[in-house]
């Protein structure tokens, strides 16, 4: 199955996974576009959990996702507003070969989005393709996962839960879990992830699985990488609070601009 059909059935359940997910990141990337400016443009746009808030907060913003069924979500959850409607304009394509005639002073790649190329030269493409549609005065933002050693010799066989988000049609309950095997000789994360519908007395009707994919990156892969992309990283972040990177941190988020 290729990125782009595994996505469009990610979109069918993306919500839900993420609806019990902290929303640290969606208030950070608001503040970054009040901080620069637009015009804006979001890769991986997915669903429009980060895109659609950023619209609402009054901004003009350029959603890119490869998968037609992650666009449909946020054609719907925009169909009804108008105003927000006019300030989106969705593009299906890949963030690794796009080409816009438009410049962006701020590009956004949410969502540990650049994880999902799952070699170094393909993520070097997408930052090099990125910084091609910024500005001389623009910024990229992205953020990716901190691969501390007990997550990478993780047991592969241990599912953990994720969340536990209410079906709101029917007063059951979406149990969310996962696996990672990780594959520490190439970065590789071959994560199964898993939706559970239990009824109201907590009896299963349903268990789905939904492969992800990601190649991590150390923080001196990414300086690396920033360098071959002609970008020089202006602010390191552990988390969406604006925390140094240590050894504890869960994320590693980026703002670069050109060198």
């Amino acid at each position: 199955m290729n990125i782009e059909n595994i996505f469009d059935k990610w979109s069918k359940v993306y919500d839900i996974f993420y609806s019990t997910a902290p929303k640290n990141d969606i208030f950070f990337y608001i503040d970054m576009c009040k901080k620069f400016g637009g015009p804006i443009l979001e890769l991986g746009a997915g669903t429009g959990r980060i895109l659609v808030p950023i619209s609402n907060a009054g901004y003009s913003i350029t959603g890119l996702d490869i998968s037609n069924g992650m666009l449909s979500k946020i054609k719907s959850k925009i169909k009804t507003n108008k105003n927000s409607y006019q300030k989106i304009e969705l593009l299906k394509a890949d963030m690794k070969s796009f080409k816009l005639d438009k410049r962006f002073e701020l590009i956004l790649i949410p969502a540990r989005t650049l994880l999902l190329e799952t070699n170094y030269e393909k993520q070097v493409m997408v930052l090099k393709n990125a910084a091609a549609h910024l500005t001389n005065s623009g910024r990229i933002i992205f953020d990716i996962y901190y691969p501390d050693k007990e997550m990478i010799n993780c047991d592969p066989d241990e599912e953990f839960l994720l969340g536990v988000s209410d079906a709101q049609e029917d007063g059951g309950r979406y149990i969310l879990t996962g696996k990672n095997r990780f594959d520490t000789v190439n970065q590789l994360n071959f994560s199964s992830q898993y939706i559970e519908k239990v009824n109201e007395h907590g009896e299963s009707l349903n268990k789905a699985m939904l492969p992800v994919e990601t190649r991590y990156l150390y923080f001196g892969q990414v300086v690396e990488m920033c360098k071959m992309a002609n970008l020089k990283i202006d602010y390191a972040y552990g988390n969406f609070n604006y925390d140094p990177i240590t050894e504890t941190s869960d994320d590693m988020v980026f703002v670069c601009s050109k060198t």
